[in-house]
């Protein structure tokens, strides 16, 4: 009774090669010149959309100059462009906000936020309020 793990493995076999059939026929527009800022923002942009739905205006420009200014020619595949994520480092300043985002070439050292009490361990007494409560105005009469 029941399948075999064999015929579910040939299964999924099959379905992977259809997968790779149907693949190359759903080119909607080919890649044509990966060094232009232009196309990479282009490819891009599906893929930001998914993640930050309403910072596409703001993100793709972003990365698209980052891909570019760190994308090199490779020696050892024919000279194919090469990306590597390991050279691109993404800082949060605390205080910042996304429409301040920007790329810049060379290192970016986080500091520490300043605080008028730099030891906080000390703080004591502090009075934080937290409410599980919903707060709505009032109806107007």
């Amino acid at each position: 009774m029941g399948l075999h793990t064999n015929e579910i493995i040939l299964g999924y076999k099959k379905a992977a090669d259809k997968l790779y059939e149907l693949l190359s026929t759903l080119t909607v527009r080919p890649f044509d010149d990966p060094k232009k800022e232009e196309e990479l923002s282009r490819v891009i942009k599906p893929v930001v959309v998914v993640k930050q739905c309403g910072m596409i205006y703001i993100l793709t420009p972003l990365i698209s100059n980052v891909c570019h200014s760190v994308m090199h020619f490779s020696e050892k595949s024919s000279g194919e462009l090469t990306l590597s994520p390991d050279v691109v480092r993404v800082v949060k300043i605390i205080g910042g906000s996304v429409s301040a985002s920007m790329s810049s070439c060379g290192i970016v050292i986080p500091t520490p936020p300043e605080m008028s009490c730099n030891n906080h361990n000390k703080i004591v007494y502090a009075k934080i309020v937290v409410s599980a409560l919903e707060s709505k105005p009032a109806p107007w009469k």
